[in-house]
């Protein structure tokens, strides 16, 4: 899977501030098991709903991720929202949140970016 390529690419790298843990997307180093961001040069903390979103996000890279199908998945199995109608802005607020945290800048999103009137994608660009 593309994640344990990126991992096995960064655990080779001693420049990671993170460890063997880390994730790189585009300028953002991420560390899931720490639950730690770098970004702009800070060190940014994913909280537990962020970061489960963007585990999701991870696990399923350059593929269309609906509101439907955020609404099915597991991230929301105990949330009182039933259909996607119900959750919308749920899943767009949990986004915006993640995006804040990850994104260098959240109102030109480069790695969760929106597919209009459908859900998001998560791109993921060999080589970068």
């Amino acid at each position: 899977m593309l994640i344990k390529r990126i991992r096995a690419h960064l655990c080779n790298s001693k420049s990671s501030p993170a460890g063997n843990n880390t994730i790189r997307l585009k300028d953002t180093l991420i560390n899931l098991e720490r639950r730690e961001v770098w970004c702009n040069g800070t060190i940014r903390h994913l909280g537990g709903m962020s970061a489960n979103l963007l585990k999701y996000f991870l696990d399923n890279p350059n593929r269309i991720i609906s509101r439907d199908e955020l609404g099915k998945s597991h991230l929301w199995a105990d949330s009182i929202c039933s259909t996607a109608q119900e959750g919308g802005k749920t899943f767009d607020v949990n986004v915006g949140k993640l995006r804040k945290v990850i994104e260098s800048n959240p109102a030109n999103p480069q790695i969760i970016k929106p597919v209009w009137g459908i859900g998001w994608i998560l791109t993921i660009n060999p080589g970068e």
